[in-house]
């Protein structure tokens, strides 16, 4: 009998999605990055060709095959072209790299957004040039694009001592406030994405990662801190899986994979992980376990 074809997702972007920071530990990376989960548990064919550091300019270089220094563009090419699924991370490092955070922070706190503003409008160029090469690659393939979650909250490395103090000193702004002036500045930054559906429905769909580590916060703020590594930066293996679970969602409801299929899978996975890593910890892993066998997950696709 011949082979059943797997379906195919390959991943562009950032750091976010290469997983190389923030799933942790580092070796174990396999089984907490995103892009691994999502592969895994659905038994997809998938390629991560993230780069970390990377702004919209540099996908935007490699997708018109001028970035000949980077080593892995013609397959990188080669697998956009044949992908089932194309998920892309990028915004973020536009905003990180491209200017000094503290100034954009103290322009939202005066309610100006100068600097952000001129961000967005470049990167709005490369997304347009990024979707474009992404159909003509690929015309067929589902392209989701993950937005910008607020990684700001109290003790936030992104924002210096300094800056705290003038915020608090001119404008009366706290430390619990950041989130807010984070909001400011990502409506700018994901409004890249949204902007261009606007003008191109169904161009893509979004992974909102914004809403739901909002959301999370609000339900849970100290929960919703720990959706955050350390460097305040990368999502954590908490993270990681709500996004993961972002995007799962998505492909259930586009019949593009199996929910529960994918639900016994993760629960392998994650047993698999207590066993192979942490049996000589001195946890319980038998607890740990059955508390795993015990979780009720809600399928999100329609029944057929």
């Amino acid at each position: 009998d011949k082979a059943v074809e797997k379906t195919e997702i390959v991943y562009l972007g950032d750091s976010i999605a290469e997983g190389i920071l923030g799933a942790s530990p580092l070796g174990l990376r396999h089984e907490y990055a995103y892009a691994n989960v999502i592969g895994r548990r659905n038994d997809l064919t998938y390629y991560n060709h993230s780069v970390s550091g990377h702004l919209t300019k540099d996908l935007r270089a490699i997708l018109e095959n001028e970035d000949l220094d980077y080593d892995m563009a013609r397959g990188l090419l080669l697998h956009v072209s044949e992908a089932d699924i194309i998920h892309v991370s990028i915004l973020g490092n536009d905003l990180l790299q491209s200017m000094n955070m503290n100034a954009v922070v103290l322009e939202a706190a005066q309610d100006k957004y100068d600097i952000i503003n001129g961000i967005a409008a470049t990167a709005s160029e490369n997304i347009a040039v990024i979707v474009d090469r992404l159909k003509e690659l690929n015309p067929d393939a589902l392209i989701i694009f993950q937005n910008v979650y607020n990684p700001l909250s109290e003790k936030s490395t992104l924002v210096d001592e300094p800056t705290r103090a003038t915020l608090s000193a001119e404008y009366g702004i706290e430390e619990g406030d950041l989130r807010d002036l984070g909001s400011g500045i990502l409506d700018r930054l994901n409004g890249v994405l949204d902007n261009y559906l606007k003008d191109h429905p169904d161009a893509f769909v979004i992974a909102d990662a914004r809403s739901e580590f909002d959301r999370i916060f609000e339900e849970d703020y100290e929960r919703g801190k720990g959706l955050i590594y350390p460097d305040y930066i990368h999502p954590s293996n908490e993270g990681h899986a709500v996004l993961a679970d972002l995007t799962q969602g998505i492909l259930e409801e586009r019949g593009l994979v199996d929910g529960k299929k994918a639900i016994a899978e993760y629960k392998t996975m994650r047993k698999n992980v207590l066993t192979n890593y942490f049996a000589e910890s001195g946890a319980d892993i038998a607890a740990a376990t059955a508390a795993i066998d015990d979780v009720t997950i809600t399928v999100q696709q329609a029944e057929a």
